[in-house]
């Protein structure tokens, strides 16, 4: 039985309706579709098309609202969907929607572009190719440019992504960018913000790291400057950043949010379940420059699954630098439960709490408990530490201490 298949073009004036030619390859169709829209752009309804393959880049080069509710498309080019214009909008319904991974040489992303504002991507599952080690370029959602001011407003809302071995979502020199309820779930590494302005990353699920228990470290959210496997590429530091009700659950070998450049940034109300390390507040390179920073209401539960390096940090939060980077400072540790902190590295240097290497923190009002040899651990050469009304029970292992 054959069947025909249409993509109807709804252009956004006069009411016209026009109906493109239909092709075997749904990249294709879709590309015709959007070729028969006038300069100011429209709609591609390309919904209830079951499965499609795209064989080439798909090109967005005018203010397009694409409809994928019903269809799963797998993209073969290079990357899958490279977006060149502003106004751009990507719908569907989760579970029934998929952009699918296909390409594996090169620029692999599912969905790039590096010069765009006003983006909305919504609903659409992305499926991505595993792999036992991180790859570069292998994400489900990568917008970077080197140059600041080219990427505005974006949203990324409601979408699943699986199976990448890198990222789900990559945004590196953008401004106004909010990444929101989201499940991210065996990716390696989840959401990474690179020379951010004026960022939210908010009500995410990021579960179960692929890569092994004694693999490559994971992390599921990150601020930096400088990007795994990016060429060396180096971004300015993320600025007005929120990072807030996110869960990350399974990262035995990762740490929940790594930041390791930037400034007024608020990290609350997150919880990190079964995590090797809860939150790093940690400068990296030389010129990562981390100021007032606050950590406060978050819930770490520390992992017990061995796989781990022994030297690897096992915090519930940690502020601190190290010889050759910038001091971290004006940091606020405040009102965090940490449980089973320092239980893989078991290490008379670790704890709950750890500080070392930084200026003007505050540590205050925390809870403690049931973690092993400190609550509290300061180390190294700091100054103008505060550390006040926090409340340690149960800290067990040699030497061990509430604050030391």
């Amino acid at each position: 039985m054959r069947f025909k298949l249409s993509v109807f073009v709804f252009l956004m004036f006069a009411g016209f309706v026009a109906s493109a030619p239909a092709y075997a390859d749904g990249g294709a169709r879709i590309s015709a579709c959007m070729a028969a829209l006038p300069p100011t752009g429209g709609v591609c309804d390309f919904r209830n098309q079951g499965a499609q393959v795209a064989e080439s880049t798909i090109v967005i080069n005018k203010p397009l609202t694409l409809l994928l509710d019903g269809t799963q498309l797998t993209l073969n080019g290079t990357p899958g969907i490279l977006i060149e214009a502003d106004g751009v909008r990507i719908e569907g319904s989760v579970g029934q929607t998929k952009l699918i991974q296909g390409g594996t040489g090169g620029n692999s992303n599912v969905i790039y572009g590096n010069t765009l504002s006003d983006l909305k991507i919504e609903g659409v599952t992305f499926v991505g190719i595993p792999g036992s080690m991180p790859r570069d370029d292998m994400n489900g959602i990568r917008l970077t440019n080197a140059a600041p001011g080219n990427i505005h407003r974006v949203r990324v809302v409601g979408n699943v992504f699986t199976g990448f071995c890198l990222h789900g979502v990559l945004i590196q020199n953008a401004t106004d960018v909010t990444v929101e309820d989201n499940v991210i779930q065996g990716v390696a590494d989840g959401i990474r913000f690179s020379g951010v302005v004026g960022g939210k990353i908010l009500g995410n699920m990021i579960l179960e790291t692929q890569l092994p228990d004694n693999g490559a470290f994971a992390v599921a959210i990150g601020l930096d400057t400088t990007a795994p496997l990016d060429d060396g590429v180096s971004y300015p530091i993320c600025r007005d950043i929120e990072i807030s009700q996110n869960t990350v659950s399974t990262y035995v070998n990762g740490e929940g949010i790594m930041i390791h450049a930037g400034s007024s940034v608020l990290i609350s109300n997150n919880v990190f379940d079964d995590v090797l390390m809860g939150i790093g507040i940690n400068p990296f390179n030389s010129t990562d420059l981390l100021y007032h920073v606050t950590v406060t209401g978050n819930t770490y539960v520390g992992t017990m699954t061995e796989g781990a390096m022994p030297t690897t940090g096992n915090y519930g939060v940690y502020v601190g630098g190290g010889e050759g980077t910038v001091t971290p400072s004006f940091v606020v540790v405040s009102y965090n439960i940490i449980s089973r902190a320092n239980e893989i590295a078991r290490s008379a240097g670790q704890g709950g709490i750890g500080i070392g290497i930084a200026d003007h923190v505050l540590v205050e009002g925390n809870m403690i408990h049931d973690s092993v040899c400190n609550g509290i651990k300061v180390r190294n050469s700091n100054s103008r530490i505060v550390v006040r009304d926090n409340y340690v029970t149960d800290i067990i292992g040699p030497g061990s201490a509430g604050y030391n």
